[in-house]
């Protein structure tokens, strides 16, 4: 008898299928070019979420291509695990935008809403443990910064 682990219905290794870092890696699979012109993943490679790690080396390894395509990438990471999530990834039935003009305004929307979420958790982080008088001055200046920063983007 087969004991290996089959994901569950919907999953793929880790990912929610249709979460929003498992489409930045589709979209980035797709159309690596994009990578050089993606504004906003400083802030949010430290979240955990699943797959963030495997985003993030997927930009760099594709800026560290001197033609960035995918067969190139798939080439590259070969007989690795970031391969063979990738290979998960491209191997379902999600659809891809046509051009990579909007294959990047998706995914820099993908971005703006991990950075709002990124920046919702590290607010409430800092909240759900002090009162303000408990807070120290740079902590309290970063709360007012997240919360003008939250007050300034759309939801």
């Amino acid at each position: 008898k087969d004991h290996r682990q089959v994901p569950e219905a919907g999953h793929v290794q880790g990912f929610v299928k249709g979460s929003l870092v498992r489409r930045a890696i589709l979209l980035l699979a797709h159309y690596p070019q994009l990578a050089k012109e993606l504004d906003g993943l400083a802030s949010i490679q430290s979240m955990e979420r699943p797959g963030m790690d495997v985003l993030c080396r997927l930009v760099d390894a594709v800026g560290g291509l001197s033609q960035p395509r995918l067969d190139r990438l798939i080439e590259l990471w070969r007989d690795t695990d970031d391969g063979a999530t990738l290979s998960r990834i491209l191997a379902g039935n999600d659809l891809v935008p046509e051009t990579p003009q909007l294959a990047g305004e998706e995914l820099q929307q993908i971005i703006a809403t991990l950075t709002r979420q990124a920046q919702r958790t590290q607010l409430g982080d800092l909240l759900r443990g002090a009162s303000p008088s408990k807070l120290d001055p740079q902590q309290r200046a970063e709360v007012l910064a997240l919360l003008n920063r939250h007050d300034k983007t759309p939801t």
